[in-house]
């Protein structure tokens, strides 16, 4: 599963360009993320994660478009979140999993 294609649709919206995909980052448990990023450049990189426990990265994108020109933004739904995988086992939503996904077993990020 971790090495599945990456799903990808691009939006358009008022804010600019939105690139919308779904990220496969476990295989046991399955656990895949929904992740919209900005298209700006890809050295000035921001994650931004959102509340929980039940919200999604909606909410972050209005506030954060200012910095869309200067900055990649990344808004990862996490585990259990948004449209992100969820009905996992309570004992798969730990602080440990949730940082997991979103880091490569290389270390480096997914995004």
């Amino acid at each position: 599963m971790v090495g599945a294609a990456v799903r990808v649709v691009t939006r358009w919206n008022t804010e600019g360009v939105l690139v919308e995909s779904v990220i496969p980052v476990s295989d046991q448990p399955v656990m895949e993320l929904f992740v919209t990023q900005s298209t700006g450049p890809a050295d000035r990189t921001l994650l931004v994660i959102h509340g929980g426990p039940d919200w999604d990265h909606t909410y972050l994108r209005e506030p954060l478009t200012e910095l869309a020109d200067r900055h990649r933004i990344v808004l990862p739904d996490l585990r259990g979140c948004g449209r992100s995988t969820r009905g996992l086992a309570d004992d798969r939503y730990t602080p440990a999993a949730a940082t997991n996904d979103l880091i490569r077993p290389s270390g480096c990020p997914y995004f």
